[in-house]
């Protein structure tokens, strides 16, 4: 089956707030939702998506990285200052917009600010699948020593290292 292009995050042009689609979350390239400066990028990230890598879609810490957000959907969700959704977390509250990240303090970022720091999202805040590995049978034959891994994790876990 062909993967849903829909679903995945995508890069659109425009300014303003009301650009960002319903049920998405969307990042701007400018501070005041691209209007306040030259670059009209929006990276729209749909519903439960994630965008593992901002620079992957233009967006990185050189100055050219995200500036302000959308949160038009009904779920809370973060920004991250690392990729793979690991640093400091910038909280976006469902429905919330921030329209200049320079506001928003990060310590140690090069410009004190989450201004071009973000580097991933998710575009949710839902409990996510982490691997449970349960004790192999005492007469379990293996030939490449691996096994089936499942389960998930409440909202509250944030990382989970094997």
């Amino acid at each position: 089956m062909p993967p849903n292009e829909s679903a995945k995050p995508k890069v659109i042009q425009g300014q303003g707030k009301d650009k960002c689609p319903s049920g998405h979350l969307c990042l701007y390239a400018d501070a005041q939702f691209n209007t306040s400066g030259d670059r009209r990028d929006i990276l729209v990230i749909p519903p439960d998506a994630a965008a593992n890598n901002f620079s992957e879609y233009g967006f990185d810490h050189s100055g050219d990285g995200v500036s302000a957000v959308v949160n038009n959907t009904s779920k809370d969700t973060k920004l991250f200052s690392k990729i793979d959704q690991r640093g400091d977390q910038l909280p976006i509250k469902a429905g919330a917009a921030i329209d200049d990240l320079t506001k928003y303090p990060l310590t140690g970022s090069p410009n004190g600010t989450w201004n071009d720091q973000a580097q991933s999202a998710l575009a949710h805040n839902e409990p996510v699948p982490i691997p449970v590995i349960a004790e192999p049978q005492p007469d379990a034959h293996t030939t490449n020593r691996r096994q089936p891994v499942s389960g998930t994790a409440g909202a509250k876990v944030e990382k989970a290292e094997l």
